[in-house]
């Protein structure tokens, strides 16, 4: 069948995380930080819609950072804390995005983001990469007030494209979250753009790519 729809998800996937290391390096958070940083707040996040609470993503992270500062024997600076997450609003896409979503376009296939961030920091993103027309809808946690992987979010995404979720083909760099689009009854994607293997535990994706330009086969076709 074919894919009538491209949903991405956005942090890692559209938009390149590593801007970030910088700044929690100037607050003493190296090595891994970022990774633990990014798992702990999605952790928290998760955890949070479980047990019926819902708090968007920028409080939960900011809330993440300041335990692990405190964790690694520092004291949180408010002031510092802020300026590591300003850095979400400089993200820059990566280098693949836009000549994919131009492929895809091209090809008659519709673009959309399923974030758990804000649609409005989201959609401000694509501006800043001079993208923001070529992705609509962009759909947030915050409309269903539910963390991804629960199905709500990927629900939604279809709903608001108008398409059942098996004509949707869901990307993103995280397995869980692919997992959770195909729980939901879309065609998961998953992008290893570093290389890596499938994690053990985790059923497998239907498709794994290593870089976007490799979408365009799935907007002509995907497996029923």
């Amino acid at each position: 069948m074919r894919a009538a729809a491209i949903l991405f998800d956005s942090f890692g996937t559209l938009f390149d995380m590593e801007a970030l290391r910088q700044r929690l390096a100037s607050i003493g958070v190296t090595g891994l930080g970022l990774e633990l940083w990014r798992a702990r707040t999605v952790r928290d996040g998760i955890a949070l819609s479980a047990t019926g609470t819902f708090r968007p993503y920028r409080e939960v992270a900011q809330s993440a950072l300041v335990t692990l500062i405190a964790e690694l024997g520092n004291r949180p600076d408010p002031s510092r804390v802020e300026e590591v997450m300003a850095g979400f609003s400089d993200l820059p896409c990566f280098r693949d995005v836009r000549p994919a979503l131009t492929q895809l376009a091209e090809g008659g296939t519709r673009r959309a983001i399923l974030t758990n961030g804000s649609a409005e920091e989201t959609r401000a993103l694509l501006a800043k990469s001079g993208v923001q027309d070529m992705v609509q809808p962009v759909v947030s946690i915050d409309d269903v007030q539910r963390w991804k992987p629960f199905p709500e979010p990927y629900q939604r995404a279809a709903k608001e494209l108008s398409l059942e979720p098996r004509q949707v083909a869901f990307v993103s760099s995280l397995p869980w979250d692919v997992e959770g689009a195909r729980r939901a009854g879309m065609f998961g994607i998953l992008l290893q753009r570093r290389g890596g293997h499938h994690q053990p535990a985790m059923p497998p994706p239907d498709l794994t790519i290593a870089g976007l330009a490799e979408l365009a086969q799935v907007g002509a076709r995907i497996d029923p």
